[in-house]
């Protein structure tokens, strides 16, 4: 199939060297990646600060960063997002946002968050289950297992706190909507188990007219697999819920990456593709 440049957009992306630590290059420079790779438009979703330093990640503390420090840090991603959004508008769409985390307290932090800086949109992310980040390591992985009791309860609680965040914060796009399977290798055997609070997490982003990303990381890494699995992709076909393409970018030369192959994929499993936010 070809691929026409109306169809490139990604609408979860753009994490760059200078404001995530796990992340590579420049903004500015992944933007122009965007652009030389023939993108319509683009969402840059860079990840919310944490509301205390509870929630900071290893790589933050390890750096000596503070709870201003990221604060800070995001003002400033903010501000040279909108002049580069400026810069380029006439190469590309740039819609300005940021990915949420969602633990105690996000709901007024985030709407905080978006009162301040009033984004195009944002992502609703999960990175953590019963407060513990879950998809950075196995070992903090395991420390949320042990949280939930049982791998079932984990997939639970999970799915829970994801419903408690779509209906709170009513985010225009659902960031790796199954990202609790990462390390898991039974996976499509226990989302089957929670299969009925899947389907009602469906129905909550159908009401809340939200769209379903299709993070093409995890094949980009290596994986056989986006996000989500095959599995919920069917429920979601049912469902007539439309997808959006996703790099989840984080640096340069994952700029776009897989985004043929996601709409292939969808095209080919006869799902809907939206192409603008």
């Amino acid at each position: 199939m070809v691929i026409k440049k109306d169809n490139l957009v990604s609408a979860h992306g753009g994490h760059s060297g200078e404001f995530c630590l796990h992340a590579k290059d420049t903004l500015e420079d992944i933007i122009k990646e965007y652009i030389k790779k023939g993108f319509y438009a683009v969402g840059i979703t860079e990840h919310t600060p944490p509301i205390s330093s509870k929630f900071m990640y290893d790589e933050e503390r390890d750096a000596g960063l503070s709870v201003e420090d990221l604060n800070v840090r995001f003002e400033k991603y903010f501000e040279k997002l909108i002049f580069l959004k400026e810069k380029y508008k006439d190469k590309i769409k740039i819609y300005a946002g940021f990915e949420t985390e969602t633990h105690t307290g996000f709901e007024n932090h985030i709407k905080g968050l978006v009162k301040k800086f009033k984004p195009d949109y944002f992502v609703g992310s999960l990175h953590h289950t019963n407060d513990v980040e879950i998809d950075h390591t196995k070992e903090k992985y395991d420390i949320a297992l042990k949280l939930s009791g049982s791998r079932l309860k984990l997939y639970e609680d999970y799915f829970d706190l994801q419903n408690r965040m779509i209906l709170a914060l009513k985010p225009r796009v659902i960031g790796h909507l199954d990202i609790i399977r990462i390390f898991d290798e039974d996976y499509e055997e226990n989302l089957k188990k929670v299969k009925h609070k899947i389907l009602r997490n469906l129905e909550t982003i159908k009401k809340t007219n939200s769209l379903v990303e299709l993070n093409m990381r995890p094949v980009f890494k290596g994986g056989s697999e986006p996000f989500p699995c095959r599995f919920i992709r069917e429920l979601i076909y049912e469902k007539k819920i439309p997808f959006i393409m996703s790099d989840d970018s984080h640096s340069v030369d994952s700029v776009g990456a897989k985004i043929e192959e996601g709409i292939e994929l969808i095209e080919k499993e006869k799902g809907i593709i939206a192409y603008a936010l």
